[in-house]
């Protein structure tokens, strides 16, 4: 019974993928509970040997597609970021000899690794901006008169729109307007404030 309740809560929890700043761990659970599932039918189907012969057959072949698909599809991209390890140490070292604040989206999680604050969420914020219930507008002077004079902006490749979900327009204007491109590690943007003084 526990098992059916979590096959639907990871059914539901798969639903919600299609929202912005979802991703493939949205369907983690779901996979656990049907890999409890498939388990707990072979062993049902234990007491007709023809059937749990079938449902192992399958099963068989289910993990030598996904094992497949692993290695052709998902194998070279965490080879290549795994490849990319200098270039994220590069980025490191920048966010840590910085004297300046800094706000980032993705490369957040470099700041607290180097004992700096965490300033600003962008996804959340611009969450709560599209949503009506925060006003940006304060935090867009912020940006312009250059309380934030380096802004770390994720620009991957393979997804080169991601920006614009973690960053509302205005504040990639704002970005644009203020702060110049000053370089670029680990696909990352690295934005400085240009003091116009």
């Amino acid at each position: 019974m526990a098992g059916c309740a979590y096959l639907l809560g990871g059914l539901a929890v798969a639903f919600t993928i299609a929202k912005i700043g979802s991703d493939v761990n949205y369907l983690y659970e779901l996979c656990a509970a049907l890999c409890l599932a498939a388990g707990a039918f072979v062993a049902w189907s234990s007491r007709f040997p023809a059937v749990q012969a079938a449902v192992i057959v399958v099963v068989a072949a289910q993990i030598v597609v996904m094992q497949d698909i692993s290695e052709t599809k998902y194998a070279p991209i965490i080879t290549e970021r795994i490849d990319r390890r200098p270039e994220m140490d590069s980025l490191l070292q920048l966010v840590n000899d910085e004297t300046r604040p800094i706000i980032a989206d993705e490369a957040m999680g470099l700041l607290p690794l180097v004992g700096k604050p965490i300033l600003f969420q962008p996804f959340e914020m611009s969450q709560l901006a599209a949503a009506g219930l925060w006003d940006e507008s304060d935090f867009l002077t912020r940006l312009g008169r250059g309380d934030y004079p380096v802004v770390l902006i994720y620009n991957p490749y393979r997804n080169p729109n991601l920006r614009f979900e973690r960053w509302t327009p205005a504040m990639l204007s704002a970005i644009n307007f203020s702060h110049r491109l000053a370089t670029q590690r680990a696909e990352t943007s690295v934005y400085w404030f240009n003091d116009p003084n």
